[in-house]
């Protein structure tokens, strides 16, 4: 079976080069940049924190993006406790 989905490693690349294009792209141009290149905003959020927390969790070879990004949601609630 082929699987389309991208990889944790494509995220957290895709994410590291979104949080760079951030600070590129002129204010209030954002959601044209990300539509421009065929994203949604709530995808780049989660490219990008899968990037800036891919050094904070251990993420499972298995594990699906969707998978990791409830990991981190998790460990942020505990931490406010």
């Amino acid at each position: 079976t082929l699987n389309l989905r991208p990889t944790l490693e494509a995220a957290q690349t895709a994410g590291k080069l979104l949080d760079q294009a951030r600070d590129l792209v002129p204010h209030g141009g954002w959601l044209q940049f990300l539509a421009r290149i065929g994203l949604t905003q709530r995808t780049a959020h989660d490219y990008v924190t899968v990037y800036r927390h891919a050094g904070d969790q251990r993420p499972a070879a298995t594990l699906t993006i969707k998978q990791f990004l409830v990991q981190i949601r998790e460990a942020q609630r505990r931490e406010r406790l």
